[in-house]
């Protein structure tokens, strides 16, 4: 699956694993809601058909498994995080479209413009709880026990963040 750009230490086939996860992941549920997040995302058209959006940027997981990859990790055990990372990106981006009435995203109408900003909102937010729940998913899955004083000092900063996104 074609997308923008790949970061220094990644291979296209590390790229083409990461959409996939991320898809997959996006697409293990299937309401209104949820394809509103695969249209943001470039996988379907305003309908629900599949259409794939080749200038997609997904540098933030991207930057997610190289990092991992140049400190010895495996694709495998980072994959949740960097879907989770580029999760929370697009979250604020969908925020963002909304707050700056920006009608397009990608070149084509933004969520916003095509379903209103109060769907779009509902989506951001699915989009943010999503990043949570792949992070989650993974601790659950790999039998790690999650340290909450840690996973409230990472949500603290993203919310940082988004606050900070906001204010622009």
């Amino acid at each position: 699956m074609p997308v923008t750009g790949i970061l220094p230490g990644l291979t296209s086939s590390d790229a083409d694993e990461f959409e996939s996860a991320l898809m997959k992941f996006v697409d293990s549920r299937d309401l209104p809601l949820y394809k509103m997040m695969a249209y943001h995302l470039g996988w379907v058209d305003q309908n629900g058909e599949p259409e794939l959006v080749t200038n997609q940027d997904r540098s933030h997981g991207h930057i997610v498994l190289a990092t991992s990859k140049a400190a010895g990790g495996d694709n495998q055990g980072t994959m949740p995080y960097a879907v989770a990372v580029e999760l929370l990106h697009n979250f604020i981006l969908v925020h963002e479209d909304v707050q700056n009435a920006n009608t397009e995203r990608n070149n084509r109408a933004s969520i916003w413009w095509s379903w209103g900003p109060a769907q779009a909102i509902n989506a951001g937010d699915g989009i943010h709880a999503m990043a949570r729940i792949s992070i989650f998913e993974q601790r659950k899955s790999s039998g790690v026990s999650a340290n909450p004083r840690l996973i409230s000092m990472a949500l603290e900063t993203l919310d940082n963040e988004n606050s900070r996104s906001l204010r622009r």
